[in-house]
């Protein structure tokens, strides 16, 4: 799953290029990176990568394979927020909100468990039907983003799914994002949060 790890330590900075990546009154917004082809060496399985955007001083990493479900049933697992988080890790309390031109929109409040000091910040998610029909999508895009509120523990955040259907019972998901975090996860553990999140898709 992917976790944001945070110290304890409490930091007033906040990011030059500000928190946000999509303004949602513009419509549905273009992927932050588009998916990336499968290599030869893959042969149609996972497969991930992770770096760092030292300008912007952001961990950024994807990840993409197959989930034998319809693709409406792995949109419906998304809209759950522990498909990407671990309820041992984070409470998450979700509010839908209405948004032009998206399929649904919701704000996600974000706290962790067992720390001593509060460490809490939103999260705003986007889903649109970018190809197909409601009742039979093709592709689904979703969008995430810190919400606009500056957050001294997340300074940045934004990411997107792609799901596309393969067939009626199969679903091609591409994950990427990109996080400044206190306590900064490595590139590894990146790679690692975004392979598990298409296990969880899969269980």
């Amino acid at each position: 799953m992917i976790l944001l790890t945070l110290l304890l330590s409490v930091t007033q900075a906040h990011s030059a290029y500000g928190a946000g990546c999509f303004d949602w009154n513009k419509g549905v917004a273009k992927p932050l990176k588009a998916a990336v082809d499968y290599p030869a060496k893959a042969k149609g399985k996972d497969f991930s990568k992770a770096g760092t955007d030292k300008a912007k001083n952001f961990v950024w990493g994807y990840a993409r394979g197959k989930v034998k479900k319809p693709i409406l049933k792995v949109y419906e697992a998304l809209l759950d927020p522990f498909s990407v988080k671990d309820p041992e890790k984070v409470k998450v309390n979700v509010y839908p909100q209405e948004q032009s031109g998206y399929k649904d929109f919701q704000l996600r409040m974000v706290s962790v468990k067992k720390v001593p000091i509060p460490v809490s910040w939103e999260e705003e998610w986007a889903a649109a039907i970018t190809e197909g029909t409601p009742e039979a999508p093709k592709v689904i895009l979703i969008q995430n983003q810190r919400s606009s509120a500056p957050n001294k523990f997340l300074r940045h955040f934004c990411g997107t799914l792609i799901l596309t259907a393969d067939s009626a019972n199969q679903t091609d998901v591409f994950v990427y994002e990109e996080l400044d975090a206190i306590g900064r996860r490595s590139e590894a553990d990146t790679e690692k949060g975004h392979l598990g999140t298409l296990a969880t898709l899969r269980k």
